[in-house]
């Protein structure tokens, strides 16, 4: 089963260098595809630093957003299995790749999602239900990516949540798996107008969730 990993990457050129090589230095992922989201910093540079034959670069010359961005990239590989991954993180290690693929590697076919490590109890509440599946982190079979890509909800930064109630509402399993140590950097850190596009991301997500939550009780009353 070939497995390759979708990185799309807007302006992390702190981060992403450490992410790639976590990448491409583990066992379980066949190629890494990396899409330059219209970066204006230095993003793109040290991601060709890195002298790998697993990464291939896709850089687009307008900013189309992250759940774009990885339909591009996933669109360029045929690959069985999908690793999809934020450039932005802290602290990632192989180990929590193999965390993320081992419920579908192991032959349960479904949404294995990797969650932040945010402390005992919210990692708890979280990985409970309580909070909505947003990550940037998991892995999914590329047939099932494939089908729920064309929900016109999956845009911005709302791609999990579109993934997770695609899974939940056939019957899909989805796995949730606290990424220990694992944390990100910040709009509010990387960028000065980090404030805005956190409003904007909220607001998407908020939009999003009611969206999906509104769908699924006419389709209950149908």
């Amino acid at each position: 089963m070939k497995t390759s990993a979708v990185v799309p990457v807007f302006n992390e050129e702190r981060t992403i260098r450490k992410v790639l090589e976590t990448l491409v230095s583990s066992n379980l992922i066949d190629d890494v595809v990396v899409v330059n989201d219209s970066s204006t910093d230095n993003s793109l540079k040290e991601i060709r630093s890195i002298k790998s034959k697993k990464i291939g670069v896709i850089s687009l010359k307008k900013n189309v957003g992250q759940s774009d961005a990885y339909k591009i990239g996933i669109a360029s590989t045929k690959a069985d299995l999908i690793f999809f991954c934020d450039g932005d993180l802290n602290d990632f290690h192989t180990q929590h790749i193999e965390q993320i693929l081992t419920p579908i590697i192991q032959g349960n076919k479904g949404l294995s999602v990797g969650l932040r490590d945010y402390g005992k109890l919210r990692n708890f509440f979280y990985k409970k239900g309580f909070y909505p599946v947003i990550s940037g982190e998991g892995a999914i079979p590329y047939d099932i990516f494939n089908e729920a890509k064309k929900d016109p909800l999956m845009k911005k930064y709302c791609m999990t949540l579109v993934l997770n109630e695609h899974c939940q509402s056939r019957g899909i399993p989805v796995y949730k798996q606290i990424m220990e140590g694992v944390s990100h950097t910040t709009k509010l850190k990387k960028w000065d107008n980090g404030f805005l596009l956190l409003i904007k991301e909220i607001f998407e997500i908020a939009f999003t969730l009611l969206a999906l939550k509104t769908r699924r009780i006419i389709n209950s009353i149908r």
